[in-house]
């Protein structure tokens, strides 16, 4: 299968060296039924275990992106009601944080997990480095230096199965395991 979007953005670097690309406005549609469960694995009862299908893609897609060119990635809202407001549109959107207002509650779904292993390890000022090596089938990952020097690698793994690893810099490895459908981060001082 070919990843064209991964063409568009090395082509757009190349045209326009000298601007920034920024992915914006990313964002999840609700079904207006049922705003909240559609998106966790029907089996499962409880939301806060079990699979949330739009992980996968959201994962890919911001590693994909700052691995061609990408400055940045920016979600639609960090928090929207259960219904998706406010929005002046009447597009239901899902974001990562769910605030039910009749029930009072907060819904911190895998999405802002996610997005943390992003905003919390990969720093302002942050430049991206290449990985050397072939990742296996399924396993995206994505380098960056912070300011301070620390080199951080965040891996995820779209398997089923959990996987070993190997992260090697300037002559020390670390070594972990990264469990099936999961985001993990690497931090080298």
């Amino acid at each position: 299968k070919t990843d064209y979007r991964s063409h568009v953005l090395d082509e757009l670097g190349r045209r326009y060296p000298d601007k920034a690309i920024l992915h914006t406005e990313s964002s999840i549609d609700l079904h207006p039924d049922d705003p909240v469960g559609q998106y966790w694995d029907p089996e499962n009862e409880d939301w806060t275990r079990g699979k949330f299908t739009p992980f996968s893609q959201y994962a890919i897609d911001i590693i994909t992106d700052l691995n061609h060119g990408a400055t940045g990635y920016i979600e639609w809202n960090m928090v929207l009601s259960t219904e998706g407001g406010p929005n002046p549109y009447d597009n239901f959107n899902s974001a990562p944080v769910l605030v039910d207002p009749g029930e009072r509650t907060v819904l911190y779904t895998p999405l802002y997990y996610l997005l943390g292993h992003f905003s919390r390890y990969i720093r302002p000022g942050a430049v991206r480095l290449d990985l050397v090596g072939d990742l296996p089938a399924g396993v995206h990952a994505t380098a960056a230096k912070n300011v301070g020097g620390s080199i951080v690698v965040v891996i995820f793994n779209d398997n089923d199965e959990a996987l070993e690893f190997a992260v090697e810099v300037d002559g020390s490895t670390v070594e972990s395991v990264i469990a099936g459908e999961a985001i993990q981060t690497v931090v080298v001082e």
